[in-house]
C-alpha cells in the first residue's frame, strides 16, 4: 500500500497526526537520499583516485623501463668501446713487432729501431697482410731511409775495425767465442747494425789470410 495521506486517514487519523507522519517520513526520505548522494560521490572520487593511481603506476613503470633501457646502452657502449680500444692495441701491437723486425732485417741497430719506431710515425700508417708481413714495405724503407737517413745501415761508417782474436782454429774448428768478442759484436750492432758486423768480420778474415 502507498504511503499517502489518504491511506493515513482511512486508517482513522487526524489531519494532525497524518500531517505529523508525513513530515517524519519526509525527513527520513530526504536523510536516506542524501546519504545515497554522498556515497555515490564518494563511489566516484574513489574511482576517480584509482584512476590516478593507476596512471601514476604506468608512468612509474614506463619511467623504470626507460632507466633500464638507458642503463643497458650505457653499459653496453663501454663494453663495446673497451673490445675496441683492445682490438686497437693489439692492431697496434701487432704492426709495432712487424715494423721492428722488417728494421732489424734490414740492418738497423737497435738505438736506430728504437728511435724510428717511436718518433717516425710509422706504425698507425702500416698495412699488415694475410700472413703479417708490412704491404708496400720497399715505398716504407725508402721513406724511413730519406727521413732516417743517418740511421742508415752502411759499411763505411766503420773506419777502423778492432783487433778480434781469431775464432778459427788452425785445421778449421770452431773456437769458443771470447767475452771481448762478443762485447765487440754487441757494440757494433747497437751502432751500425748487422752489416758493419758482418764486413768487420769479413776483414778480420781477410788480414788474417794474408797474413797467413
Amino acid at each position: 500500500m502507498a504511503f499517502s495521506r489518504k491511506a493515513l486517514k482511512a486508517m482513522g487519523l487526524s489531519d494532525e497526526q497524518v500531517d505529523s507522519i508525513i513530515e517524519l517520513h519526509t525527513e527520513s526520505t530526504d536523510a536516506i537520499k542524501a546519504d545515497r548522494d554522498k556515497y555515490k560521490e564518494d563511489a566516484e572520487k574513489l574511482s576517480d583516485v584509482q584512476r590516478q593511481l593507476d596512471e601514476a603506476n604506468s608512468k612509474i613503470s614506463a619511467a623504470e623501463k626507460d632507466d633500464y633501457k638507458g642503463k643497458y646502452e650505457s653499459e653496453k657502449a663501454a663494453h663495446d668501446k673497451l673490445k675496441e680500444d683492445i682490438k686497437a692495441k693489439e692492431t697496434t701491437a701487432k704492426k709495432s713487432t712487424a715494423f721492428k723486425a722488417y728494421l732489424k732485417e734490414k740492418g738497423y741497430s737497435d738505438n736506430a729501431i728504437t728511435k724510428i719506431t717511436k718518433y717516425g710515425g710509422y706504425v698507425d700508417g702500416i698495412e699488415l697482410d694475410n700472413e703479417g708481413k708490412i704491404k708496400d714495405s720497399d715505398k716504407l724503407l725508402t721513406s724511413i731511409e730519406g727521413e732516417w737517413g743517418e740511421y742508415k745501415p752502411t759499411t763505411t761508417k766503420v773506419t777502423h775495425t778492432p783487433n778480434v782474436p781469431n775464432q778459427t782454429a788452425t785445421g778449421g774448428e770452431k773456437k769458443t767465442t771470447t767475452r771481448a768478442a762478443q762485447i765487440w759484436e754487441k757494440t757494433m750492432k747497437s751502432m751500425y747494425g748487422d752489416n758493419a758486423v758482418n764486413s768487420a768480420d769479413a776483414n778480420n778474415n781477410n788480414s788474417s789470410g794474408k797474413e797467413s
